[in-house]
């Protein structure tokens, strides 16, 4: 199966699996799992969806940037941020999705488009080929020495 239907029919993963997880020590582009039994889970843990939100975008709460942990009464919140640094950081990375299916589709159907229409080369070789038939107007040789020079542009295409 092309990967491309495979993806659509795989369950959304969580952006945040883009970064390692801090509880479990997950690599990037893998599951969490549970610590004792190694056993993968749906969901992030909570802390990495934090570390994610933290590296991705900036804090409406408190102003923290990007990189930077989210600031409570002048303390740093290392292990948390803000509930809208998430949602922000969600809308960010489903924009960021939805511009990449974006170009992936103008991509497929500027190649289909580009396979479907044959190029003028072979446009013209193919008028040249007709006007050479005998019920033209031509002769036999001209028609096969049109023929042969037309299928060798479509082979060499």
């Amino acid at each position: 199966m092309p990967a491309s239907l495979r993806d659509g029919l795989r369950a959304p993963r969580h952006p945040a699996r883009a970064v390692r997880c801090p509880h479990c020590h997950a690599s990037p582009d893998m599951p969490c799992q549970l610590r004792r039994t190694s056993k993968p889970i749906p969901q992030p843990h909570p802390a990495r969806i934090a570390m994610w939100a933290r590296d991705t975008a900036n804090c409406p709460t408190c102003g923290a940037r990007r990189g930077e942990p989210c600031i409570d009464g002048g303390m740093h919140r290392h292990d948390s941020v803000h509930h809208p640094r998430e949602q922000t950081a969600a809308e960010e990375a489903e924009r960021a999705a939805a511009e990449k299916a974006r170009a992936e589709r103008a991509r497929a159907e500027a190649a289909r488009a580009e396979a479907a229409r044959p190029d003028a080369e072979l446009r013209r070789l193919r008028a040249a080929m007709a006007d050479a038939h005998p019920d033209r107007g031509g002769t036999d040789e001209q028609f096969i020495a049109a023929r042969t020079r037309y299928e060798n542009a479509k082979e060499n295409r």
